[in-house]
Parts: structure tokens; sequence; C-alpha cells
């Protein structure tokens, strides 16, 4: 009984070890992108633009995100 408590805590703790390195493999960049598009607009102008487009209508940040992911980083 007591290996079955243990065997199920065990596996209670991988799951939380892959989600947190999920999330932080995922969001890391996503910060990282985000403050750098705040610099860009700085000194640019345009890329606040995207921003806020971004942040009001997050499907548009959702595909972008996504076409990131993917290797499209013309996008």
């Amino acid at each position: 009984m007591l290996r079955d408590i243990f065997h199920a805590v065990g596996i209670v703790i991988l799951i939380t070890s892959i989600v947190t390195a999920t999330a932080a493999a995922t969001i890391g960049p996503l910060i990282y992108h985000v403050v750098w598009s705040i610099n860009a607009a700085a000194e640019t102008g345009s890329a606040i633009a995207l921003l806020i487009v971004g942040l009001l209508f997050p499907p548009l940040g959702w595909l972008h995100g996504v076409a990131l992911l993917l290797g499209y980083t013309w996008i």
C-alpha cells in the first residue's frame, strides 16, 4: 500500500515537472519577444501597432506565435 502511494506521488511529481518545464520553455521566449517588440517600437514606432493589435485581438497574436514556433520568422 505504501508502495502505491509513493508510486502515485512520483507520477504527480513527474507530471508537475513536465508541465513546469513546458511552461518555462514557452513563456520565456514569449516575454523576450514582447520586450523586443516594445524596444523596437521605441525606435521605429511600427512594432507598437503590431503589439496593440496582438493584445486587442488575441487570436492574431496566437497565429503569430504559432507561425514563429513553426519557423516562419518573416511573419
